[in-house]
């Protein structure tokens, strides 16, 4: 049997031996159902995906993600495209904006994150107060509209933090 983390779910799902793929008590797993309850019957699944041990670091998380339907890689096409952009900054890409590359900014996103966007500098002025600088990457300069890149970020539409 397998306890649904859904609520909704009041009732356990029944999974038959030949259905189980290698689960075992204790596993995390995503289930199909194969019949839905009928009269004191409990519903019946098969196990399509196991996650894990449910006392394994990053279970409960993948467990979130699949109970929401959360895409947990990107599709090749987009990591191909974000792979061709180029990491040097161009003459060009400095057109209409400031260059503050000489300055010391330090990054205050966190050391597990994804993307290093957010940053502060603290300068102190001549009469003795200080200037805080807060810098907000624009990485939409480097998202073509239609691209690959740009087609799912609208699919996605958010960021999602789950720790």
């Amino acid at each position: 049997f397998v306890i649904p983390d859904d609520k909704k779910i009041v009732n356990d799902i029944f999974i038959p031996k030949h259905a189980a793929n290698g689960a075992v008590e204790g596993h995390k797993v995503v289930v199909r159902l194969t019949s839905y309850p009928q009269g004191r019957m409990s519903a019946e699944g098969e196990v399509v995906k196991i996650l894990g041990h449910k006392n394994d670091p990053g279970v409960d998380i993948l467990s979130i993600i699949h109970k929401h339907g959360l895409p947990l890689q990107f599709p090749d096409e987009v990591l191909e495209h974000a792979n061709r952009i180029s990491d040097t900054i161009s003459e060009k890409d400095l057109q209409g904006r400031r260059d503050l590359r000489d300055q010391m900014i330090v990054t205050i996103d966190g050391e597990d994150a994804k993307d290093l966007d957010d940053a502060v500098t603290v300068t102190k002025l001549a009469n003795g107060h200080y200037k805080l600088g807060v810098h907000i990457a624009d990485v939409s300069y480097y998202v073509e509209e239609g691209s690959p890149i740009d087609r799912e970020a609208y699919e996605r539409g958010t960021s999602v933090y789950l720790v």
